[in-house]
């Protein structure tokens, strides 16, 4: 079970970088290392893959538009080829 005092915190840890962009800001403070921290068990490849699904990435891109520039450019190699 998810502690209820867990949503606050990441809303916090977004308002003080101003943008999920911002806050990648060191390996050790990476956003997977933050939640790590917070939420026991928790795995990148496995909890990060669900939160995309359930998000979308319309709204990831967004909200995170240097992403959304890069998921862009991807999409469009792989038109090319």
């Amino acid at each position: 079970m998810v502690d209820p005092k867990l949503h606050p915190t990441l809303l916090k840890i977004l308002q003080n970088a101003g943008s999920p962009e911002m806050i990648n800001d060191s390996p050790q403070t990476a956003p997977s290392k933050r939640i790590a921290a917070l939420i026991g068990g928790y795995s990148k490849t496995f909890h990060g893959i669900r939160a995309v699904e359930t998000i979308g990435l319309g709204v990831i891109r967004e909200a995170c538009p240097h992403f959304g520039l890069w998921l862009t450019k991807l999409e469009k190699l792989a038109v090319q080829e």
